[in-house]
């Protein structure tokens, strides 16, 4: 699960991040609402930080053994 969840933020980051590359700056103005997109996916990626899921997946890489379950598991 957590390398499934690293993969689906990076992403959504990246690609919410890249629309801003081809339309400008002024995409980013409220008025267009594509800023949107970036916020929400920064936001759920704020709330489940992805630095823990990293650390976990490489555990289980490296150790093959499981995380204790913790607030962000």
């Amino acid at each position: 699960m957590a390398a499934a969840k690293i993969h689906a933020s990076r992403t959504a980051l990246s690609v919410t991040a890249k629309i801003f590359e081809p339309l400008g700056s002024r995409a980013a103005h409220n008025s267009n609402g594509f800023d949107r997109f970036w916020r929400d996916a920064w936001t759920h990626t704020l709330h489940d930080p992805l630095a823990y899921k990293v650390l976990e997946a490489g555990d289980f890489a490296l150790n093959d053994r499981y995380t204790e379950v913790g607030s962000f598991s």
